[in-house]
């Protein structure tokens, strides 16, 4: 764990695979939610802001929801496999690794969706089809070989990790290969943090509760369902830095002042929007959208204007429902304006465009009153 570099995933698979050992040791069933609990509850005393990071929800989702389907399974398939032959035993690998990708993928699937808009179709299964025996047959028997050999010296450990390193080369061409498949991943929209809650706390209840008061779950999943579907997105952002500027059309479009500037904002800009990375176009590249002094773009009905050059803020002002200029605004303008006296009080704006109603909000607008946040 400390090799790897004591990540949230790899702390929690040291505690619980060291609670596992001594479980079995002491002849005692290994597998159970309290044993979630104990590693989440170690992982959290020494960083309990993992709790909101994206590897410590998702690794303890697909943990929690694997434990739950296997106790639940555990007596019949154990009979199965003591009453199997070794081809039948073979079979019953394969479709462990299926079924385990599949319910992984399940009990993941929300916060991949929440914390980048992504999930893993059919790709997730074909991958860990092929990664899995990779991984318990090649990388993880080479990499406890030379975890062996390090101490004896004389490069002996070389040429194992030398074999464990072939085996993540060819893991990560697979991941590459089914990424790149017709649909192996689906992209939405952001939602809300509301809605994301009460989807977790659906699942949660799912895992808890038993027998028919399993239904209770329904409640929240629905309720945090009805508010991701009904989540707006912003039409217009603008980052902190004032370099980049995103305009997402009536046609899903989004067109950007530069391609180049700002590429983090961007790449997260385009997933918030379920979008493909560096799908973003130039405003350059709109036709007739463009000239000197700025850009034009009529998004559902509005009017927005770049505004690249003081000598066009007048017309700009006179033309714009709203205009973001990169220089500081130095006329009276009826329309609404974000310049760069805007983004540096407040940080990272959005606009929301509806058919009767602009909404402008800012980074600045939500955060908490701190010692170190400017008045």
């Amino acid at each position: 764990m400390l090799l790897a570099g004591s990540s949230v995933p790899a702390q929690r698979s040291m505690i619980m695979s060291g609670l596992i050992f001594a479980a079995i040791m002491l002849d005692r069933s290994p597998f159970s939610l309290r044993l979630v609990a104990f590693a989440a509850l170690v992982v959290l005393c020494f960083d309990p802001s993992a709790l909101f990071s994206a590897s410590f929800q998702m690794s303890f989702a697909a943990v929690t929801g694997l434990i739950v389907f296997y106790d639940s399974i555990r007596e019949r398939m154990a009979w199965w496999y003591r009453n199997a032959g070794w081809i039948r035993q073979s079979f019953m690998y394969l479709g462990g690794i299926a079924m385990t990708s599949v319910i992984a993928s399940a009990a993941t699937a929300l916060f991949g969706l929440y914390h980048f808009q992504n999930f893993s179709g059919y790709g997730g299964l074909i991958a860990n089809m092929a990664a899995i025996p990779l991984t318990g047959f090649i990388i993880m028997p080479a990499a406890a070989l030379a975890m062996v050999l390090m101490p004896l010296g004389m490069g002996l450990e070389e040429w194992p990790l030398m074999i464990a390193g072939y085996g993540v080369q060819v893991m990560l061409d697979i991941a590459y290969y089914v990424s790149a498949l017709e649909g192996a991943a689906i992209k939405i929209e952001s939602f809300s943090f509301l809605a994301f809650i009460l989807m977790a706390s659906g699942l949660l209840l799912i895992a808890l509760l038993k027998g028919p008061l399993k239904i209770l779950a329904i409640i929240p999943a629905l309720c945090g369902l009805f508010l991701a579907f009904e989540n707006q997105v912003p039409d217009v952002l603008v980052s902190g830095t004032h370099k980049l500027v995103a305009v997402r059309d009536s046609e899903g479009v989004a067109w950007v002042n530069s391609v180049r500037s700002d590429k983090f904002s961007r790449e997260v800009w385009e997933r918030s929007w379920g979008m493909e990375a560096n799908a973003s176009q130039a405003f350059k590249n709109k036709d007739g959208a463009c000239d000197d002094l700025g850009c034009r773009l009529d998004v559902s009905g509005h009017k927005i204007a770049y505004t690249m050059n003081i000598l066009g803020q007048a017309d700009d002002c006179a033309w714009a429902d709203v205009m973001i200029a990169a220089d500081p605004v130095e006329v009276k303008c009826a329309a609404r304006v974000i310049d760069k006296f805007d983004t540096w009080r407040n940080g990272a704006h959005a606009v929301f465009l509806e058919s009767d109603s602009i909404t402008l909000k800012s980074v600045g607008e939500d955060r908490l009153a701190r010692p170190w946040s400017m008045p």
